[in-house]
């Protein structure tokens, strides 16, 4: 009987050995909550009030338009600034979008990946897409209301276990009256979920609620 203890004991013992330990999940950085924040922001004021299926000549379009709205002067290279850039090309090609920023945000914020099928106003060059802006605008419904100063803020924030954060929040928009006074324009509740990937935090779903505004 003392035998069969002690080789339960040692069983355990090196069960609870070899048992790896559970890694804590990973936590977001400030850095991390100001992208998020950001991200949000931008497709607010885009107009996206929740994940939508597309195709990857959409999910194209809708990528360079966010990075047009929300990170154009970090993530693009113009024509003016960089004229070698754009040698040999025809001269309505204008904007130029590194290929690895055009997929990591696809992947990061629409959750999707880019395809081989590409919209008329731009195409692919060895290292990235290149943009005739006047034509890429054309396709796109201009809310000038959108562009009026607005802001994200955090209310909770919560982690699973699974490492999956979880925001609720309120995005707000604000307009300036002759009277130079700053009044409540716009408003929307939020709710996001992030998971962590190698990648960087990917926004899984979200969605925004529009409050009546009086």
């Amino acid at each position: 009987m003392k035998k069969i203890l002690a080789s339960l004991v040692i069983l355990a013992l090196a069960f609870m050995a070899s048992a790896p330990a559970e890694a804590a999940p990973q936590k977001p950085t400030k850095q991390d909550i100001l992208v998020m924040k950001h991200n949000l922001l931008t497709l607010w004021n885009m107009g996206i009030m929740n994940p939508q299926q597309v195709d990857t000549s959409e999910a194209l379009h809708t990528t360079i338009a966010f990075l047009m709205r929300g990170q154009l002067n970090e993530s693009c290279e113009t024509r003016a600034d960089y004229p070698s850039r754009f040698t040999n090309l025809p001269p309505n090609y204008d904007l130029f979008f590194p290929k690895a920023e055009v997929e990591n945000t696809a992947f990061l914020v629409f959750n999707g990946f880019i395809g081989e099928a590409r919209p008329t106003s731009m195409f692919l060059g060895a290292e990235g897409w290149y943009v005739d802006s006047e034509k890429f605008y054309a396709d796109i419904e201009m809310d000038s209301d959108s562009f009026l100063p607005s802001y994200c803020t955090i209310e909770a924030m919560m982690q699973q276990a699974d490492g999956t954060l979880i925001l609720n929040g309120k995005v707000r928009r604000f307009k300036q009256l002759n009277s130079a006074e700053e009044v409540l324009f716009g408003s929307a509740p939020f709710m996001a979920r992030f998971a962590p990937t190698e990648r960087g935090w990917q926004l899984v779903t979200f969605i925004f609620t529009e409050e009546a505004m009086g």
